[in-house]
């Protein structure tokens, strides 16, 4: 693990990769729903479906709606939304 990168996949150095796309990881069969990487964004991708989209920085609050696999939901967000 690289605790300093802080960008969006495909920006890091070799041999560094995003957890999920590391081969043969055991969880891929899993469902993943994470968030806390507002670089990645809003995104689903290797059964994980990744919901910070920055609202804290300006961007917009995400949920995913799991019951049926349908749906994605965001709400924008602006400095006073995000604050309280």
């Amino acid at each position: 693990m690289d605790f300093e990168h802080k960008g969006p996949p495909g920006t890091q150095p070799a041999p560094l990769m995003p957890w999920f796309v590391v081969p043969d990881r055991e969880s891929a069969h899993e469902r993943i729903v994470c968030g806390h990487w507002s670089a990645l964004g809003a995104t689903s991708s290797h059964n994980v479906f990744a919901l910070d989209s920055g609202c804290v920085w300006g961007g917009a609050l995400t949920a995913l709606r799991l019951d049926d696999d349908g749906g994605w939901f965001s709400v924008s967000c602006n400095e006073e939304s995000a604050i309280g």
